[in-house]
């Protein structure tokens, strides 16, 4: 399978879109690379600690998704320019830096390593 260079990855993250909210935390990813298709995310980390997936879901074009449901036989059409959601239930974020890395599994390439270095105000 084809790899996509991290320096790409990173690209997929919108800059400053990682901010506390009532019941947790979020982060926005734009796909400004090509059509894909995401069939799972495998791994979320926010500062060296593993997120439990019940914790996690995705939102876009008003639809709200929970981890387990975006499988290969659900998945998710993540088409160029798309911007998605991804939401962490839980307590916020301290302010200050903080570093995530999300792995989504993709029908086109596999898993993709995407390593986020934001901070929250």
């Amino acid at each position: 399978m084809p790899t996509i260079p991290s320096a790409l990855l990173k690209k997929l993250y919108v800059r400053g879109s990682l901010k506390n909210t009532e019941n947790g935390f979020e982060f926005a990813l734009k796909n400004t690379l090509a059509p894909g298709t995401i069939v799972g995310i495998r791994t979320l980390v926010v500062d060296g600690q593993k997120v439990d997936g019940s914790r996690v879901e995705v939102a876009f074009g008003g639809k709200t998704w929970a981890l387990e449901q975006i499988t290969l036989q659900s998945p998710l059409d993540f088409a160029v320019n798309l911007v998605v959601t991804v939401r962490v239930k839980g307590a916020p974020l301290a302010a200050g830096p903080h570093r995530i890395l999300i792995v989504p599994n993709t029908k086109e390439v596999g898993e993709l390593d995407i390593e986020i270095a934001d901070e929250v105000a």
